[in-house]
């Protein structure tokens, strides 16, 4: 449920399944839930990923955004 509240709230980012080989070519991922919003992904096995990037932020904010209500 979270990840759909999430979607509607940007059209710049994309979910889909991501392949193992993938992983490298990606520069931010997350991981998302009722209980703890959204926090960045820091690595997946020897591949770090940037915890500070602007769209790490910018999916916490719409997070928080988000009526409870919903």
């Amino acid at each position: 449920m979270t990840m759909v509240l999430l979607r509607g709230t940007s059209d710049r980012h994309v979910a889909r399944v991501i392949l193992l080989d993938e992983i490298r070519h990606m520069r931010a991922a997350f991981a998302a839930n009722a209980i703890i919003g959204v926090r960045p992904v820091r690595a997946v096995d020897d591949h770090h990923f940037d915890s500070d990037h602007p769209a790490i932020g910018e999916l916490q904010q719409a997070y928080a955004a988000i009526s409870p209500q919903r």
